[in-house]
């Protein structure tokens, strides 16, 4: 499910070009100026993934566990270091090591994702 808030058309379109997946899109619930619905969406869903953003506030608020890619200097309230924070405890941090390298931040979140998919499909 699509959380992206402004247009983001083209991007969802070459994301399901390249990888295959088409992501899901509600265009009736405008996500700036619908929070109620927006946050009915999120608390529909098993999980979060995003860069720092409203969204992963509202999802750590409603307490969806939520997965939060940092930068290296991220804002004051994640701390320098720690998967953990204090605001929310369903959330878990995955830092940059490197400024400006996403590369290494999105394949741990990656790898994290398989393990999780995979241990659900033997239950």
């Amino acid at each position: 499910m699509n959380l992206q808030y402004g247009e983001c058309s083209r991007e969802l379109e070459a994301a399901c070009n390249q990888f295959g997946v088409e992501v899901l899109e509600d265009k009736k619930v405008d996500t700036l100026r619908d929070l109620e619905s927006f946050a009915a969406q999120m608390a529909a869903l098993d999980m979060v993934i995003s860069v720092d953003n409203s969204t992963v506030h509202f999802a750590g608020a409603l307490g969806v566990e939520v997965w939060v890619m940092l930068p290296t200097v991220p804002d004051w309230r994640w701390g320098l270091e720690g998967e953990r924070t204090c605001w929310y405890p369903t959330m878990r941090l995955f830092r940059q090591e490197q400024r400006g390298k996403w590369e290494l931040v999105i394949s741990r979140v990656a790898q994290e994702l398989t393990s999780l998919v995979n241990a659900n499909e033997i239950r």
